[in-house]
């Protein structure tokens, strides 16, 4: 029951009480993966960053096969910059896991984008894109890496789509 009321919390964007609902389930269930999932995201929503990859780092040894743990940790940080080859490494296994996931496939091009290997970036940039439910955050992604590749006009279609899209809280 803690687990939907912070669920509840983290969708009204009271991730304060959320992260105290979660640290009250941490003490009941300390290896909880659904908990341990979500505190890392509320954490990772409140730019504590540094705490977020504590806790994914601590999920990821209790089930080191969780694809939503390692796409999450991957992503958040090949989107701050920071380990970006082992952001690619986490982000191929949860790809390899679950290969037909378009955030995922946005995941791994975005952190080859960040690494400047902007074929590969687009590649699965332009994969996520075709998949259903695909995000402004997506859209986004594949207009820089076209940006990057000297496409601006086709960038521009994609930035259009991003801004009349939804972003990825829905």
């Amino acid at each position: 029951v803690l687990l939907q009321v912070a669920e509840f919390y983290q969708r009204a964007k009271r991730f304060s009480d959320a992260e105290a609902t979660l640290r009250r389930v941490r003490e009941l269930e300390p290896k909880n993966l659904r908990m341990l999932f979500q505190l890392g995201a509320v954490l990772e929503r409140q730019k504590r960053l540094d705490e977020a990859e504590g806790v994914f780092r601590e999920a990821l040894t209790i089930q080191p096969e969780s694809a939503p743990v390692l796409n999450y940790l991957g992503y958040m940080n090949a989107d701050r910059g920071v380990r970006i080859e082992e952001a690619l490494a986490l982000i191929e296994k949860a790809v390899a896991l679950d290969p037909e996931n378009g955030a995922y496939l946005d995941s791994l091009g975005w952190a080859e984008f960040r690494l400047n290997r902007i074929d590969k970036a687009e590649e699965f940039l332009r994969r996520a894109v075709a998949k259903p439910g695909s995000n402004a955050v997506v859209f986004d992604h594949l207009a820089d890496a076209l940006k990057r590749r000297g496409n601006a006009e086709e960038a521009l279609v994609f930035w259009r789509k991003a801004l009349d899209g939804e972003d990825e809280d829905g």
